[in-house]
Parts: structure tokens; sequence; C-alpha cells
């Protein structure tokens, strides 16, 4: 009897950060202590791209009592500070970053992590530096239009409204490209709702669109999430602006038509 694999595909793989990192610190790569060495839970906010981790991480640094939540945990990151530092170990660069903000104890320094990364800082024990792990995770809730977002960036290398698009480079809709992101967006999310449930980790799940539409019962639900009150708090400006534009609108609502056809033809379906 055949019985199925323990570990479900989707989550079977280690990424790239992590394989990388392994072969850059060998046998130094998880923690090895026996008791944490920070006061306070690891937070995470796991994301996508096009998900609107840059509005969330924008409005929970604008609050003062939080710190980073940038990309710190992507392999070119760790080796470039590693090698400036002299770090030989993966916990080594957590002490790096805490020892920078041992000057601001009350101040929560979070990580952006995908959802690869979330398991590589489980698998190097790097949760058991702090006391816990806690996981906020920021999502779209219409997937096609982060899909379109996504697609757009990719043609025009423009991530954020701070940086300059490659203005040679006019987007081309392209309904394989858009399926295949949507695939990707709606994959990734089932990852990190997959990782939080079966390692227990603390989770709370917030839409940009919420965020988007009323940011302060969002941010208050947050503050509580991770021991911080959140009641007097109102939004400042965000330097960075909305992408979308009528063209973001036009494409899904063509996209959505064209597979709303594909799928209920009444012709047969190609296997």
């Amino acid at each position: 009897m055949t019985h199925p694999p323990l570990v479900p595909n989707l989550i079977a793989t280690p990424g790239i950060h992590e394989t990388r990192l392994r072969d850059r610190f060998g046998d130094r790569f998880a923690f090895d202590g026996t008791a944490p060495e920070f006061s306070g839970p690891l937070v995470l906010l796991g994301f996508f791209n096009r998900s609107g981790s840059n509005v969330l991480s924008r409005h929970l640094k604008g609050t003062r009592g939080f710190g980073g939540f940038t990309e710190q945990l992507n392999h070119p990151v760790v080796c470039k500070v590693s090698d400036r530092q002299g770090l030989t170990s993966f916990p080594d660069y957590f002490r790096s970053i805490q020892a920078k903000h041992l000057h601001r104890p009350r101040q929560v320094h979070g990580f952006k992590a995908s959802w690869d990364q979330v398991l590589m800082l489980k698998r190097a024990r790097i949760d058991r530096m702090y006391d816990g792990m806690r996981l906020l995770h920021i999502l779209r809730a219409d997937l096609v239009a982060q899909a379109v977002s996504l697609v757009i960036a990719r043609q025009t290398q423009q991530w954020t409204s701070e940086q300059e698009a490659r203005t040679e480079v006019e987007p081309v809709y392209d309904a394989a490209q858009i399926a295949q992101a949507v695939q990707a967006c709606a994959e990734a999310e089932t990852r990190m709702r997959m990782l939080a449930e079966i390692l227990g980790l603390p989770y709370l799940r917030v839409t940009y669109e919420d965020l988007d539409r009323d940011p302060i019962p969002v941010m208050q639900t947050v503050g509580q999430f991770v021991g911080r009150d959140l009641s007097g708090w109102t939004p400042e400006p965000l330097p960075i602006k909305r992408q979308a534009t009528g063209r973001n609108e036009a494409w899904r609502a063509r996209y959505l038509a064209e597979t709303a056809q594909a799928l209920t033809c009444p012709g047969p379906v190609e296997a």
C-alpha cells in the first residue's frame, strides 16, 4: 500500500533563500541555544508581490512603535550585511539587527517574509531566539487585480510609485501571463495559511482592500495582535501612491470576460 507523502507538495521544497543561506553558513545556519536571547516575539509580515505589504509596512513604521518590515531575509541582503560586518552565522545576523535597536526597547522590529522564508526561520530555529513567532499575513481579496498588477510591474519593472518605470516599455495585455500570475498569487496565499496552521503560529490575516478602505480599524486589530495599543492611531500621508490606473481595471475586466467564456464554452474540454 502506498501512503501519500507526509508534507504537501506546495510546501515541500525549500526556497532559494534557505538554500543559499545554508550554503553560506553551513553548520552555523541554525540557532543552537536553549533560551531566548531577545524579549518579545519575532513578528513577520507575510506577503506575496503586489499584496499591499508596502502600504501596511509604511503604516506600521508611521506609528513610531515599529521598525523594519523590509525584505531583510532575502539571501543577497543577508550575505551582503554578513560580509560587511564579518558575521559567521545566521543567528549572528539577527543579533546584529537587534543590537542596533537596543536604544528603542519598546519598538517592534519586524521582517517581511515570503512563505518559504517563514519556513526557513523555523528550520533555522530563529524563532527560539525570540519569545515565539507571530505571522501577520496581508493578501489581496481580488486575486485577478493582484495578478494584473503583478504582470504590469514585471513588464515595467516599477514595483512601487517611488521607482521610475521603464519608459520605453508599454505594457502589453497577455492573458497567459495573467493566468500564471493568478495561480502564483493563489498558491502563495494557500502556502502561507497552510504553514501557519501546520506550525501552530499565531496568525492574523488582513486584506489590502480593507486597509485601503479604512486603515484605522485594521491597524487597531494589528496592534492587538502584536501587543501594541494603537487605539489613538491616525494615518499619515504615505510617500507611496496607488499605482493602479484605468489600464489595470480594463485588463482585469477583459481577463475575467475571456476566462468566463472559455470556462463555459459548450464545446469539448481539452485535457
